[in-house]
């Protein structure tokens, strides 16, 4: 199934009308901040299962991080996402597209009601726009940024 997903995915372009339609899905499983586990619903009656997905736009803090503060401050941004998209909650993949590093896609994930999941852990102040080119945020800093309003 994730083959399936994989073959959809890589043929769609930005400009492709079907890259832009949302793939119904699960949450499975949070892993971090930016990252979430998904049973993705892409045709009647068939489950891509276990679909591990990359929030487009943003990075967050790695449970691996480089230091205690960005460690803590992951496991903070996992509970965050967690208590928002509990598993089992539906959720729609937007933009779905493959990873630069495979095994993974990339999506904009947003809940039913249409909550993105980029914009809810930015507004916590624990994500940061990303392109996935150029520098990412220093986690270890002692002080962020003001979350946006």
């Amino acid at each position: 199934m994730a083959i399936l997903l994989s073959l959809i995915a890589s043929k769609a372009s930005a400009s492709d009308p079907l890259n832009r339609w949302p793939i119904p899905a699960t949450i499975v499983r949070v892993i971090d901040g930016d990252t979430v586990v998904v049973d993705a619903h892409i045709w009647p009656q068939m489950v891509a299962a276990g679909v591990s997905i990359r929030v487009l736009g943003i990075d967050t803090p790695e449970r691996r991080g480089k230091c205690a503060l960005e460690k803590q401050r992951a496991e903070q941004a996992k509970a965050i996402m967690a208590e928002a998209f509990p598993v089992g909650d539906p959720v729609l993949l937007v933009g779905v597209k493959p990873d630069k590093f495979g095994g993974r896609f990339n999506a904009r994930v947003l809940t039913a009601g249409g909550k993105d999941w980029g914009d809810l852990i930015q507004a916590e102040g624990l994500a940061a726009p990303y392109t996935g080119q150029g520098p990412k945020r220093d986690w270890c800093a002692d002080t962020l940024p003001d979350p946006p309003n």
